[in-house]
């Protein structure tokens, strides 16, 4: 069975009035890692006062069998 690292990498959300969320780099932060062998695997809002204001971007791995 597989095994993974994760990394988590926190992103600032603004509330743009008539908009909604707005994030800024998310996709450079994506390309770079994946670049860097990790797998984009979603997001986890971690911090929430009337909306959500910061984002973790998760990434996986696998660690190679002989580490």
């Amino acid at each position: 069975m597989a095994k993974y690292e994760y990394d988590f990498v926190p992103l600032e959300i603004e509330l743009m009035p008539f908009v909604g969320l707005y994030t800024e780099g998310h996709q450079e932060i994506i390309r770079a890692r994946a670049e860097n062998g990790w797998i984009y695997d979603g997001w986890i809002p971690t911090k929430q006062q009337d909306s959500i204001r910061r984002i973790d971007l998760v990434f996986r791995r696998e660690i190679p069998e002989n580490k």
